[in-house]
C-alpha cells in the first residue's frame, strides 16, 4: 500500500515537472515565433494563437485551477487550439484558409459552445477537478460525451484531407518545397497521435486512478512537440518577403543559377551593397534577373538570410574595417555610415547591433583605446 502511494505521489511530482517544463518550452516559443516570423500576417496570427491556447491551458492544469474555473475557458481554449491549428495548417498547405476548413471550425466552435452551456446547467461540485480536460464528463452525459468525442473526429478527419493535400502538392525537385512539407507533416503526425492517445485513454482507462495524469502526460507530448518544431521551424519561413505559402508555386530553384556575372562580381567585387538604393529590386533589374523571389530563395539558401539582410550584414562589415583604418580615423560615425553605405547614421545602429554586437561607439571607443 505505501509502495503504491509512493509510486502515484512520485508520477503526480513527474507531470508537475513536465507540466513547467512545457511552458518554460512555450513561452520561449511563443517569442521566438512573434519576434523572428514576418509574414504571412494571417499565418502568423492563426499559429500565434495556437501556441498561445495550448500554453494558457497548461498553465490552468499546472496551478490546479478548480474545474469551474477551467470550464470558464474551455470553449475559448478548445477553439484556439482546434480552430486556429486547422487555420494555420490550410494556410500553409494552400496559402489560405479554405471553405471547408472553415466550416470545420464553425462545426467544433458550435460543440464547444453546446457543451458549454450544458455543462454549466450541472453541479460541478460533484465533479473532480479537470473533467472537462477528458472526454468523459460523467456516466449520466452521454450527449456532452459523443459531442466531445465528435470534436475529435472532425479534427481528426480534417488533418487526413489536410495530409491528401499535401500528398498532391509535393515535388521531389524542390528543396524549400520538401522542407516545408515535412515540417507540416511532423505537426500533423504528433497531432494524430495525441488525440488519438487521448480517445484510447478515454475510452479505455478512464477509470484508473491515474486517469486524468495519463492525459496530462498526452496533453504535455503534443505541446512539447508543437512548440519544437515552432523553434526549430525552417528559417527560410521567416523570410518578410513571403505574403503567401502556395506549394504548387515554389518552384524548382535550378532554374535561376547564381553566378559571377549575375551576383558575385556585381555584389562583392564591384561593392553593390554600398550603394545607398541597394535593394532586391534594383539588383535584380540592373543584372537581368527576372525572378525576384527565386533569386531570393537562392540567398536564402546560400546565406540562410533574406537579400536585405545580406546587404546590411556587409555594410556592417564595411564599418568594421574602415573603422580600422587610420584613412578614416577623423571621421564622425555619421560619415562612416554614410561611406559604408547607409542612409543615416540612426539607420546603422541596428543591424550594427545584429550582426556584430553592441554599437558603433563602443568599438571606435576599443579601436582608439
Amino acid at each position: 500500500m505505501y509502495q503504491s502511494l509512493t509510486s502515484a505521489h512520485s508520477f503526480q511530482t513527474f507531470v508537475s515537472y513536465l507540466h513547467i517544463s512545457t511552458i518554460v518550452l512555450g513561452v520561449l516559443a511563443l517569442i521566438d515565433f512573434i519576434f523572428k516570423f514576418k509574414r504571412p500576417i494571417i499565418f502568423k496570427i492563426c499559429f500565434a494563437v495556437l501556441i498561445s491556447s495550448l500554453l494558457f491551458l497548461d498553465i490552468l492544469l499546472w496551478m490546479n485551477y478548480s474545474f469551474a474555473d477551467i470550464l470558464k475557458f474551455s470553449p475559448f481554449i478548445n477553439f484556439g487550439i482546434f480552430g486556429s491549428g486547422l487555420f494555420s495548417l490550410s494556410i500553409l498547405n494552400s496559402g489560405k484558409i479554405e471553405k471547408w476548413v472553415w466550416w470545420s471550425s464553425i462545426l467544433i466552435l458550435f460543440i464547444n459552445i453546446n457543451n458549454y452551456i450544458s455543462v454549466s446547467n450541472i453541479d460541478t461540485s460533484k465533479e473532480l477537478n479537470y473533467t472537462v480536460f477528458s472526454l468523459r464528463f460523467n456516466d449520466h452525459s452521454t450527449l456532452i460525451n459523443i459531442t466531445r468525442f465528435l470534436q475529435r473526429a472532425i479534427l481528426l478527419f480534417s488533418l487526413f484531407k489536410l495530409v491528401n493535400t499535401l500528398r498532391a502538392n509535393k515535388s521531389k525537385n524542390n528543396l524549400y518545397q520538401l522542407k516545408l512539407i515535412k515540417w507540416i507533416t511532423l505537426i500533423i503526425g504528433f497531432v494524430f497521435i495525441s488525440v488519438g492517445l487521448n480517445m484510447f485513454i478515454s475510452i479505455f482507462f478512464y477509470r484508473n486512478t491515474a486517469y486524468l495524469n495519463y492525459l496530462f502526460v498526452v496533453y504535455n507530448f503534443i505541446c512539447l512537440a508543437i512548440f519544437l518544431l515552432t523553434i526549430y521551424r525552417p528559417s527560410f519561413l521567416n523570410n518578410q518577403d513571403i505574403t503567401k505559402f502556395d506549394l504548387k508555386k515554389f518552384k524548382n530553384n535550378d532554374a535561376l543559377r547564381l553566378n559571377d556575372r549575375n551576383f558575385y562580381t556585381p555584389f562583392f567585387s564591384n561593392f553593390y551593397f554600398l550603394n545607398k538604393e541597394a535593394n532586391i529590386e534594383h539588383f535584380c533589374k540592373n543584372n537581368s534577373i527576372d525572378e525576384k523571389e527565386l533569386f531570393n530563395e537562392q540567398i536564402f539558401k546560400l546565406y540562410q538570410m533574406n537579400f536585405s539582410n545580406l546587404i546590411n550584414k556587409h555594410r556592417v562589415e564595411y564599418f568594421v574595417e574602415i573603422v580600422k583604418n587610420p584613412k578614416y580615423a577623423q571621421f564622425s560615425v555619421e560619415g562612416l555610415a554614410l561611406e559604408s553605405g547607409f542612409n543615416s547614421r540612426t539607420a546603422l545602429y541596428k543591424p550594427f547591433k545584429k550582426f556584430h554586437g553592441g554599437t558603433p561607439i563602443d568599438l571606435i571607443d576599443f579601436i582608439n583605446s
